[in-house]
């Protein structure tokens, strides 16, 4: 099969034979930019999607050393990558595995994937080069990443809670854990764990902005959980994500917490209250 022949009069519009043009109508519609080099590593071609990628004109580009493409830092070991392609070419990726940049014409940076390819004309040999912009993809496999990590983190807490639940047999030692345990899993700014104690919730642990001298005798009457919509009694987690968009649910998470209703929707915006159930009956939250 013949050869795909990249013709220097790509340059010059005037110069072009039909299929001289109908090859620079494919390049320039190809979906990912296009660059051309000779041999010496000089642009010879780009298509509009490259000018785009990288912030530069047509004629900025052209003549110019594909270097101008790749950040500085990077630029002498190009040199030499190219010349040992130009003496053995083959169609490839580039840098496989690696991560590749490109440089921008106003310095910044994007992550990349190339692909060489290469033809002759007239003795000369041509590189031809598609690059593609990955940020998405970088950011969703970043993205990804975190995801993993922060479930891992979630999974092992749960796990290290389970071993505790086993080896403690003392509840108020383990209850005591339990927020710093549970912080490292969804942080919050405030926690506290109360137990059932003669009818009231007394505060068993806490963490946050208040002094423990505020907060130590701190008990809350049940009766007043089961006034303000039975929460007490559900036997599951009640979550307000947003108290400025419930102020009904706010004003019972305010008597629930022993707080003004002005306090907690200035200071508290997410809210939770997760019940601790033994046999089906609440012995605190």
């Amino acid at each position: 099969m013949e050869r795909l022949s990249i013709s220097p009069l790509l340059k010059n519009p005037k110069n072009l034979s039909s299929s001289d043009a109908q090859l620079k109508f494919v390049l320039q519609s190809m979906p990912v930019a296009i660059v051309i080099v000779d041999q010496d590593g000089f642009i010879t071609f780009t298509n509009k999607k490259c000018e785009t990628l990288f912030d530069y004109d047509l004629a900025e580009l052209i003549d110019q050393p594909v270097e101008i493409l790749v950040p500085e830092r990077f630029r002498n070991r190009h040199i030499l990558h190219r010349a040992d392609y130009i003496d053995d070419p083959y169609v490839r990726m580039m840098g496989s595995g690696m991560d590749l940049v490109g440089r921008r014409k106003d310095g910044s940076e994007i992550p990349i994937e190339v692909g060489l390819s290469f033809t002759e004309f007239e003795g000369q040999r041509q590189i031809i080069a598609s690059i593609t912009n990955i940020s998405i993809q970088k950011q969703t496999k970043a993205s990804l990443e975190q995801h993993v990590q922060t479930r891992t983190k979630q999974l092992s807490t749960l796990l290290r809670m389970s071993q505790n639940v086993a080896s403690t047999l003392d509840l108020e030692t383990l209850l005591n854990s339990t927020l710093d345990q549970l912080q490292t899993v969804v942080p919050f700014n405030e926690g506290a764990v109360f137990i059932q104690e003669n009818g009231d919730l007394r505060l068993l642990s806490y963490r946050g902005p208040r002094s423990q001298q505020e907060v130590l005798n701190l008990r809350l009457p049940i009766d007043k959980l089961k006034t303000n919509a039975n929460i007490f009694n559900l036997r599951k987690p009640v979550i307000i994500r947003d108290t400025h968009a419930n102020k009904a649910l706010a004003s019972i998470i305010s008597q629930v917490a022993n707080i003004t209703e002005d306090d907690l929707l200035e200071n508290i915006r997410s809210w939770a209250w997760i019940p601790l159930v033994a046999k089906k009956q609440t012995i605190g939250a």
